[in-house]
């Protein structure tokens, strides 16, 4: 299966995952979304993958501490329905930074957390709304916060593996331990159903 990358693409694409046909292993994500792969043939070398927010976020969420992060992947995402609002920022390194810098170890519905002798100061960037049916372009290593401004919305997401680049989240300086997070498995069916939410406000 290859991404699809053009509007009847990603409908046949999401048509096809509604029925059941493709097997679709879902969690719930520490950010606030269900964070779903899509496995071809049981294996998950087409880093595939939907994300649903089921809840618009306040905006002024956004930047929140423990949320700012970067990723060890490029990727694009396409915006199947709903609203996304990101923010970018730029680390100033310096020993008496106000925030620390903790490892992240995604381990497939779970995530190791490692705090690094790392401190920085944060610089706000760019903030970019990302509308239904369009799409951006994160390169692996920025640091950003993403949330969903309006109800049922769903990205489709494709990763580029940069295994050189660490997963790194920023947390305040006095943050002792936040270790071992496992996320709560999401069903087959449940993943079913937020997909059909998805293709009838599609369609609307």
């Amino acid at each position: 299966m290859k991404m699809p990358d053009n509007e009847n693409e990603i409908n046949s694409f999401l048509q096809e995952c509604s029925t059941g046909n493709i097997e679709l292993k879902g969690w719930k994500h520490p950010l606030g979304f269900v964070h779903v792969k899509v496995l071809v043939g049981g294996n998950d070398t087409n880093k595939i993958r939907l994300r649903f927010w089921q809840n618009k976020m306040e905006a002024n969420s956004i930047g929140m501490l423990d949320r700012i992060h970067n990723h060890a992947f490029d990727f694009t995402s396409f915006i199947l329905c709903g609203d996304v609002l990101e923010k970018r920022y730029d680390l100033i390194f310096c020993p008496l930074g106000s925030h620390q810098i903790w490892e992240v170890e995604n381990l497939g519905g779970r995530s190791m957390l490692r705090k690094t002798s790392i401190k920085c100061n944060l610089k706000a960037g760019s903030e970019i709304a990302h509308s239904s049916k369009s799409s951006y372009i994160m390169i692996a290593g920025v640091f950003h916060d993403a949330i969903a401004v309006s109800d049922i919305t769903a990205t489709l997401v494709f990763e580029i593996p940069r295994p050189e680049v660490a997963s790194l989240i920023i947390c305040q300086s006095d943050v002792e331990k936040l270790g071992d997070n496992k996320w709560p498995e999401v069903t087959q069916d449940e993943i079913i159903l937020l997909i059909k939410k998805v293709i009838k406000k599609r369609h609307f």
